[in-house]
């Protein structure tokens, strides 16, 4: 065994790595076309979603699903990387977007 795998513990990690076309359809419905970034105490986004993005990461073992997908705006995909966001960060997101 490699000296680089002992003492870790292997985590799942979902076999696909990208949302497929409908799911990233489906997104954009959810979404309507905008970015789902919110920053604490502020609005929305106005930018348009261009980018399918796991809410927790996939190289953390975040699934390929729809409950754990978003759309955003490629700068603010970018600037969030594979960071786990705080438990509150989905309901935060989500809830809004029903308004739109």
């Amino acid at each position: 065994m490699p000296r680089h795998c002992v003492g870790r513990k292997r985590r799942w990690q979902d076999p696909t790595r990208l949302f497929n076309w409908s799911q990233k359809q489906q997104l954009i419905r959810q979404a309507n076309g905008r970015c789902e970034h919110k920053p604490p105490l502020w609005f929305r986004c106005l930018a348009p979603g261009t980018e399918a993005d796991h809410i927790h990461p996939w190289s953390r073992g975040g699934a390929t699903e729809l409950w754990n997908g978003q759309l955003l705006y490629r700068r603010h995909n970018r600037r969030k990387s594979n960071r786990v966001p705080s438990p509150l960060y989905p309901l935060a997101s989500r809830a809004p977007t029903q308004k739109y």
